[in-house]
């Protein structure tokens, strides 16, 4: 994990996890968007998992370590900032949708936000050969869905995508929002028009995802 602490106190908290379809990817590929949150007073962590192929044979065991390093945040938490702060996980795609799968299939344990780039919010859409490899034997797309998962009480979102992304459709962001504020909980989604998958880590975008994640942690919720 890499810790990207505020020059002060911290106003909110939160640990992001890389995408790369679970086969690819590291923490250090969200060292700028945690740099800029945390010149923003936001106490920030970039985390990682076990890759499938590369010490997890499915999807259960970088979502245990998801778990695992969310846990860790959580004690730096306690000892860096104020309870009372938002206490938030998320991340960019597979990560985004493993940080939702540990809020939604397991106790909040005090993550009370989320904060998502381009996520996969539901799995039947994923392509079968993908899916077959990170699904765990005998599991099935909707059991590791966020769509499908979703229950009254889940920590307020904040969703960021691009309308023309292909990999996670903007339609099944739509849908989720839908699904959530249909149950009474908060999520918002902002849309960039045109942009594709991974929009978030080149300017302008960039700029605009960490202003909008700073500014939905630091609300005053």
């Amino acid at each position: 994990m890499l810790l990207f602490e505020p020059a002060g106190p911290p106003r909110a908290a939160v640990v992001l996890f890389h995408g790369g379809g679970l086969r690819h990817g590291s923490p250090e590929e969200l060292t700028p968007h945690c740099t800029a949150l945390a010149a923003e007073g936001i106490l920030a962590a970039a985390a990682g998992y076990r890759l499938l192929g590369q010490g997890a044979d499915h999807i259960g065991d970088c979502l245990a370590d998801v778990r695992t390093e969310m846990a860790k945040f959580q004690a730096e938490f306690h000892n860096l900032a104020a309870p009372t702060l938002p206490l938030a996980t998320g991340g960019s795609s597979a990560g985004g949708h493993l940080a939702l799968l540990a809020t939604l299939t397991g106790p909040h344990s005090g993550f009370d936000t989320l904060v998502l780039f381009n996520p996969i919010v539901d799995a039947t859409l994923v392509a079968p050969e993908a899916l077959t490899r990170a699904l765990e034997p005998g599991t099935t797309a909707e059991s590791i869905s966020p769509l499908h998962l979703l229950r009254p009480g889940s920590p307020r979102t904040a969703l960021f995508s691009g309308t023309a992304d292909t990999i996670a459709p903007i339609e099944s962001l739509r849908a989720f929002r839908d699904a959530m504020l249909g149950a009474g909980d908060v999520c918002e989604l902002t849309e960039f028009e045109g942009a594709e998958h991974a929009f978030h880590y080149q300017e302008p975008c960039f700029g605009q995802v960490v202003a909008g994640t700073a500014g939905f942690l630091t609300r005053g919720w």
